[in-house]
C-alpha cells in the first residue's frame, strides 16, 4: 500500500513530514497514530495522522484542476466529515501540534523531542504561548504576530483570511458552486460526474468528486477516470493510495 507521503514528497515539506508520516517521528499524544485504518474522506485529502476515538484526521488537502494552495488541516469524520484548516506551513503544522500536544497533557520532555525532531528551536515561545492560551487556535496569530498568511481557523472571518481554502460550512461546494443544483429535482451525482467528464469540465468534475453525498463504490470508478487525464504522476500517487484504501470500504459514503 502506498504510504501517503509518497503523494506530497513533491511539495518540498520536511523530511520530519515523512517522518511523521511513516511513523518514525512520533507524534506524542498517544490517541494519535499512524494511519492504519480508513475513514471516509474526499480523494483531495491525503491523511498523516488518524485518531481513531473520535474519529478524526491530520492531514494535507491538495487540490488538483484548480487553483489552491495545499494545506494542513484537521478532518472530523465525526462531524459529517468537515474539514478544517488549522495549518498552511509545516512550521505552522509543527506548532499546532506541540500546542495540542501540551493540551492533552503531554509532558515537557516528551514535547521538547518531538519539537527537536521537526527541527524546532523556539520551543520556549511555545510554551509560554501555551501557558497563557492552551491550544486556542484562534489566539495563534498573537504567536506568529500577523493574522497575514495564516490558516482560516486561526483568524475570526473571513475577511481576514488571505488563503485558498473553502470554509467547512462550505466545503461541500454543490450548492457553492453549482447554485442552479438546488433549483433541480433530485440528481445522480455520478451522472454529474460524467457530464462534466465528457464536456472536458475536469475542474468541475473534481471539485464535484469532492463534494459530500458519494458512496465510496461509485467515487473510485470516477476517480480511475480522472487519472485517464493525469495532470501529473503525484495526481496518480494521490488516486492510488486513496483507492487502496477505499476499496475495502465501498459501502460507505463521504
Amino acid at each position: 500500500m502506498i504510504n501517503s507521503f509518497v503523494a506530497i514528497r513533491d511539495l518540498g515539506y520536511p523530511k520530519w513530514i515523512e517522518e511523521l508520516c511513516t511513523g518514525s517521528l512520533n507524534y506524542p499524544p498517544i490517541s494519535w497514530s499512524t494511519c492504519e485504518g480508513w475513514y471516509p474522506h474526499p480523494p483531495a485529502f491525503i491523511p498523516i495522522l488518524a485518531e481513531n476515538s473520535l474519529p478524526s484526521y491530520l492531514g494535507v488537502l491538495r487540490h488538483w484542476f484548480v487553483k489552491r494552495a495545499p494545506s494542513f488541516c484537521y478532518l472530523s469524520i465525526e462531524d459529517n466529515g468537515a474539514l478544517y484548516e488549522i495549518s498552511r506551513t509545516a512550521e505552522q503544522f509543527s506548532v499546532y501540534l506541540m500546542l495540542n500536544s501540551i493540551a492533552m497533557g503531554c509532558s515537557s520532555d516528551q514535547v521538547s523531542e518531538f519539537a527537536m525532531r521537526s527541527n524546532f528551536f523556539d520551543f520556549d515561545k511555545v510554551l509560554e504561548h501555551a501557558n497563557k492560551y492552551g491550544d486556542d487556535i484562534k489566539q495563534m496569530w498573537s504567536y506568529w504576530g500577523t493574522k497575514e498568511g495564516l490558516p482560516r481557523e486561526m483568524v475570526d472571518s473571513q475577511g481576514e483570511y488571505d488563503g485558498d481554502f473553502v470554509c467547512p460550512e462550505s466545503y461541500g461546494m454543490v450548492e457553492r458552486e453549482f447554485p442552479e443544483n438546488k433549483m433541480r429535482a433530485p440528481f445522480s451525482i455520478v451522472d454529474r460526474f460524467n457530464t462534466f467528464y465528457k464536456e472536458n469540465r475536469f475542474t468541475d468534475a473534481w471539485i464535484l468528486l469532492n463534494s459530500p453525498g458519494w458512496n465510496v463504490e461509485d467515487a473510485i470508478v470516477c476517480l480511475v477516470e480522472m487519472r485517464r487525464i493525469s495532470p501529473s504522476p503525484y495526481f496518480n500517487l494521490q488516486c492510488q493510495q486513496w483507492i487502496d484504501r477505499a476499496k475495502e470500504s465501498r459501502d460507505l459514503f463521504y
